[in-house]
């Protein structure tokens, strides 16, 4: 298993509160902010290579309706 560390700011550089990693599809990995922010992510693993992390939606304030 190799391990990395990317170098993102995330949130606006507010604290990232919590994370999860999909268990049906593993590329996908939810954040969630201080301010009630949820964000969704795409990972790319290439063998022997950087990760990319790209954007894919988010969910602001959604849990505040509730």
């Amino acid at each position: 298993m190799n391990v990395c560390t990317p170098n993102i700011s995330w949130h606006g550089c507010d604290p990232v509160y919590s994370c999860t990693i999909n268990p049906v599809d593993s590329k996908r990995l939810a954040t969630a902010g201080m301010r009630g922010s949820i964000y969704l992510w795409d990972i790319e693993c290439p063998a022997a290579q950087q990760p990319t992390i790209t954007f894919i939606s988010s969910l602001t304030g959604a849990h505040l309706e509730s």
